[in-house]
């Protein structure tokens, strides 16, 4: 389950903004359209040399905005949670090599397929071996890394992007973790790297770009540090926003002892008070945040109120209070499980909603009840 407010709206419009403006300058480069505005337009008003060439022309610098966003939402998950102990799970490396290649290979391959039936000829090459070179290293998308296929292809040239940014999925599971851990520290030498790397190889003699050299993962890599930074910066400036006190999103969860009425009969109220008093504790224990607390809403309920928490968050650490409280392995004859067990309710609010707290909790109570009819000792979302 994936919460709504989980997506950054505005970063669709920003990518296909910077894909344009790439088309733009790949079109461009194209000689039909160099000359497409005449140098002496403006003549006849005394300007003797205009040029909108350098619109165009800078257009590639949005390559590496394209690579920022790259950065920016791969280490999002990780950011949020650096954030917030609530927040969804990043995925697990495996699971995240899955998503990749099913998001981006089968365009690719077509792509690549395209080329080979419209494009690609083996009778282009010197040699038979250059062509399957060239193929082989386009399939594996290690293609920047061979004169042949990166400066010789035949292949599009635009793909070399496709090729750094495989490259990049390949180590980032493992720098995101030290990202988490020491993000200014890894920040800082991810760009001190690139730099370093573009000094030395990128360079050449006359202080142009080498262009074997230039558009390699070494090179890029401090600009996917800086989304990554940036993903830091955009979660820390949004759990800020959550001590406004109106329309700021939160979770409102409602337990219920189940059968606790059965409970303090069999073994009497003290021993109902003390496992009262055992079920709080489980559940401040399984709240994470220092700022969430638990509190005593009737004679069996509590509730407790989740600042900023998503719809994720809330199922979370409702799943934890189950758990805890099973923990406790206190007996109970009459209940289904021989143990004592709760049943929670939860309801939330997304940012901007207008719904006030009594409505958000009305919505809890409800869910709680279905938890409460449909079996008990299970969670229940209210969807209304």
């Amino acid at each position: 389950m994936r919460d709504k407010s989980e997506r950054i709206a505005v970063l669709d419009g920003v990518r296909a903004y910077a894909i344009l403006i790439v088309m733009g300058f790949h079109l461009w480069q194209q000689s039909w359209l160099q000359n497409l505005i005449p140098h002496d337009l403006l003549q006849p008003f005394g300007v003797q040399d205009f040029s909108l060439t350098w619109v165009p022309r800078t257009g590639y610098m949005f390559v590496d905005v394209l690579l920022l966003l790259s950065g920016f939402c791969l280490f999002l998950p990780y950011a949020r949670q650096m954030a917030d102990p609530l927040a969804r799970e990043p995925d697990a490396p495996g699971l995240f090599f899955q998503k990749r290649a099913a998001r981006i290979l089968p365009s690719y391959y077509f792509c690549l397929l395209v080329s080979l039936l419209f494009l690609v000829r083996p009778a282009q090459y010197a040699r038979f071996g250059d062509y399957l070179l060239d193929l082989f290293a386009h399939l594996t998308c290690t293609h920047t890394l061979w004169p042949q296929s990166y400066i010789g292809t035949k292949f599009p040239g635009v793909l070399w992007t496709l090729s750094v940014e495989v490259q990049f999925y390949l180590i980032f599971p493992l720098l995101a973790r030290l990202f988490r851990r020491f993000p200014l520290q890894c920040w800082a030498v991810l760009s001190a790297l690139a730099q370093l790397y573009i000094a030395l190889f990128a360079r050449t003699p006359g202080g142009g770009a080498d262009p074997l050299h230039i558009n390699q993962l070494p090179a890029m890599l401090g600009v996917y540090a800086n989304g990554m930074l940036a993903a830091i910066v955009w979660c820390r400036l949004h759990s800020a926003r959550r001590g406004l006190p109106a329309r700021t999103p939160l979770a409102l969860l409602m337990l219920d002892l189940d059968f606790f009425k059965n409970y303090n009969d069999r073994f009497g109220h003290q021993a109902g008070d003390a496992a009262l008093k055992a079920v709080a504790q489980a559940t401040q224990k399984a709240l994470l945040r220092d700022s969430d607390k638990i509190f005593r809403y009737g004679g069996e309920e509590f509730t407790t109120i989740l600042a900023g928490a998503g719809q994720y968050s809330a199922m979370t650490v409702a799943q934890r209070i189950l758990e805890e409280v099973t923990a406790l392995d206190l007996v109970h004859p009459d209940s289904r499980t021989g143990k004592l067990t709760v049943s929670i309710g939860i309801a939330h609010r997304s940012f901007g909603e207008d719904a006030d707290i009594c409505e958000v909790l009305t919505h809890a109570d409800q869910a709680l009840y279905e938890a409460k009819t449909s079996g008990r000792n299970r969670i229940v979302l209210f969807e209304g």
